[in-house]
């Protein structure tokens, strides 16, 4: 009964995004701490989603998309749905390319609403936990039903993978949502 989103090709995303409805079923996607994991609740048709989008999934708007899907192929309505944004990295400690702001303005986000520059070194730090939000918003959730942990794996590396901070090969995070019956 679950579903891969469409329109998220390889490389957009670290992992498979699915919507399932049935009890007992549960979603757990994998990263290793750059990437921001979302679970969603949809408790008026009890259907979950479990997302992980690091930049090239939130540019490719893999939040609003599953969003989209929830709503058209369960009927959710997302002013009822809750979403919890887990622990990952922060603005503070995401610093980016230009190659990476180009790609974000070109969603025609509010850069001064996801983006700073460090006033030192001039580079650009951008904030995905207010990208994705900001996603959740545009796509009908309301602010009081979203939650961001506010924790950054980069900052806290010694509770939290983080391969920014750690390399590679550090481990990975595992977040996960279920319905019970």
């Amino acid at each position: 009964k679950g579903f891969k989103v469409p329109g998220i090709h390889a490389g957009a995303v670290s992992g498979p995004e699915q919507v399932v409805d049935h009890p007992l079923a549960g979603r757990k996607p994998e990263g290793q701490g750059c990437g921001q994991f979302f679970l969603v609740y949809a408790p008026d048709k009890k259907v979950v989603a479990a997302i992980h989008a690091g930049w090239r999934g939130t540019v490719k708007q893999i939040v609003a998309k599953t969003i989209r899907c929830m709503a058209d192929r369960y009927s959710c309505d997302p002013a009822l749905m809750m979403a919890g944004i887990a622990p990952s990295i922060s603005k503070e400690a995401f610093e980016v390319g230009e190659e990476v702001v180009d790609a974000f303005r070109e969603t025609r986000v509010d850069m001064n609403r996801i983006m700073e520059r460090n006033a030192q070194t001039g580079k650009a730090h951008i904030d995905l936990w207010e990208a994705n939000r900001i996603q959740l918003l545009q796509s009908g959730l309301l602010p009081e039903r979203i939650e961001v942990s506010g924790i950054c794996t980069y900052q806290h590396h010694e509770d939290f993978f983080s391969a920014r901070r750690l390399g590679i090969k550090s481990g990975r995070i595992l977040s996960g949502i279920m319905i019970k019956e």
